[in-house]
């Protein structure tokens, strides 16, 4: 049975449990070799109790995109991942850069990696996997010569990896049952913050038990709704009935003010009394729960709250700037773990030094037009920014004759003329 591993299994008790469930304890015991297996959905995770949180809902990878909040978190931070540009680099002289068209890595990472994926829809769901199981998978596929030719997406509920040492094996299960292992140049592994270096935390695992909460109170609002939006109440009857005549009554109660007959007009007879529950969704706080849930889950994430549509705390002054920590503070460190993962496993030493993969934020980082126009008046008249340089930025065809800098002419060393040419000095009066 093929596992990766979250939070609960690093911990050693869960661990053991974990071991004992796939039968690997005595392999274990015997070897250096530790293995990780993933405490997930429909597994042993579930089988063991370890998803079930205080408010008795079970929470795993699957479950929490129920969540509003959680399925919105994910949604913008594995949408912009896969929408980033994504290039191969060539490395100039001087330190410069250009994208490299020409090499075999291009088409794959900026086009499609392979036939059925394309590369916005295969970083989207590996960004997926990260966020729900803080791991993600993908095969890397190979020529004859050991050229990258294509990536296959891996479900992370299909990967155990057993470390002996500093060495890791990637043992795959396909849906046949049949397993595969694979080294850490076959499969590219992208992993979340982690306490080892092997694994990555799943932050659904670790904060089970606010997404629970969230679900928990959604499912109360739900049945409150569906009952018409009013507590449940009692039956009030005369005198001491027969146990048959209490089924009764209940039974005729519920078929005619229950379904489809809510809110219907009762008719009572015999002295029956109907009586609600003095209990209102201000005594449960539902509302206020339902709203601290949303904060507290996009917390998790690190996702400011105009991005999950939520504007309680947003103003006009504040929300561009909030935009930019989501890129800064958010999205940033992944797209660094993408960038160093996809250098180290899908190039070469050799190649590194000549060519290098980037994820490109700068299109998230603009700001609005008045801002960016503005910026690049300043780089333009400063020069260090040129007609191609802001073309190119804003996504615009270059122009001929658009690569050349401009030198402000009230600027220069002090005691020179800053002309065309050669700076003449000119003599200062020492009065």
């Amino acid at each position: 049975m093929a596992r990766s591993g979250t939070a609960l299994d690093l911990l050693a008790a869960d661990e053991d449990r974990a071991l004992v469930a796939e039968g690997l304890r005595s392999r274990a015991e015997k070897s250096e070799q530790r293995s990780h297996p993933s405490s997930n959905s429909t597994d042993w995770a579930t089988l063991f109790g370890y998803n079930t949180t205080a408010s008795k809902i079970t929470v795993t990878a699957e479950t929490a995109l129920r969540a509003s909040a959680v399925y919105a978190c994910v949604s913008v931070i594995a949408g912009t991942i896969g929408t980033l540009p994504a290039h191969v680099y060539r490395r100039l002289p001087g330190g410069g850069k250009e994208k490299a068209p020409d090499h075999p890595l291009y088409p794959i990472l900026h086009d499609s990696p392979n036939d059925l994926l394309t590369s916005c829809e295969f970083r989207e769901m590996m960004q997926a996997h990260l966020c729900l199981r803080g791991n993600a998978y993908a095969r890397v596929l190979r020529d004859g010569g050991g050229r990258v030719v294509g990536l296959d997406p891996v479900h992370p509920d299909r990967v155990a990896i057993y470390v002996n040492g500093m060495s890791a094996v990637y043992v795959v299960t396909s849906a046949t049952g049949a397993t595969e292992r694979l080294g850490p140049d076959q499969l590219l592994h992208l992993r979340g913050m982690g306490p080892d270096g092997v694994v990555g935390y799943s932050p659904i695992t670790l904060a089970r038990e606010s997404i629970g909460l969230s679900l928990a109170a959604e499912k109360f609002g739900a049945k409150f709704f569906g009952n018409s939006a009013r507590p449940s109440g009692h039956l009030e009857v005369p005198a001491q009935i027969s146990p048959d005549d209490v089924k009764r009554t209940k039974e005729n109660w519920q078929a005619a003010q229950g379904g489809d007959n809510q809110s219907s007009t009762a008719v009572l007879f015999g002295g029956i009394k109907w009586s609600n529950v003095s209990m209102t969704n201000d005594d449960a706080q539902f509302l206020e729960t339902r709203k601290f849930q949303i904060p507290e889950i996009a917390r998790i994430f690190r996702v400011p709250l105009h991005k999950i549509q939520d504007m309680s705390g947003a103003t006009f002054s504040n929300i561009e700037h909030q935009s930019i920590e989501f890129v800064t503070d958010c999205v940033r460190p992944w797209a660094v773990r993408w960038e160093q993962r996809l250098n180290q496993v899908l190039l070469t030493p050799t190649e590194r030094r000549s060519f290098f993969i980037e994820l490109n934020l700068e299109g998230l980082l603009r700001g609005d037009m008045a801002s960016r126009f503005t910026a690049y008046k300043v780089g333009r008249e400063a020069g260090f920014l040129s007609v191609n340089d802001i073309r190119d930025t804003e996504n615009m065809n270059r122009v001929d004759g658009g690569d050349s800098y401009m030198q402000p002419l009230n600027m220069g060393p002090l005691g020179s003329f800053p002309a065309t040419g050669d700076a003449k000095r000119i003599p200062i009066d020492a009065n």
